[in-house]
């Protein structure tokens, strides 16, 4: 449990750097960020057995992939940059990872 609990703080961590940097109009740094966050939420939600938290984990690293893709594409940074499109809001905090239910275990 103790690794998880280490790991859960690196991904809010990770996470928390990435909101600031994008809000800063750092695009590199923000989706170097909120990639390191979705991978390791993406671990964790390999090795908690709660479903609840599997859940949790997984929808936030989607979130965060999503938006490092949506930053890559707007700057140009990768190979499918779209003028035009729009971007959904910069995620703001890290609370869904903070508030996990150990109480819903499956």
């Amino acid at each position: 449990m103790n690794d998880i609990m280490g790991m859960r703080k690196e991904a809010i961590e990770n996470a928390s750097q990435a909101v600031a940097f994008d809000n800063d109009g750092n695009v590199e740094e923000a989706i170097k960020y909120y990639l390191k966050s979705a991978n390791k939420l993406n671990q964790i939600s390999k090795i908690d057995e709660n479903k609840f938290n599997k859940d949790t984990y997984r929808k936030k690293a989607l979130e965060y992939a999503t938006r490092a893709k949506e930053l890559t594409d707007k700057n140009g940074l990768g190979n499918t940059g779209e003028s035009g499109s729009t971007t959904p809001s910069t995620p703001t905090s890290t609370s869904t990872i903070d508030k996990k239910d150990d109480s819903k275990k499956e």
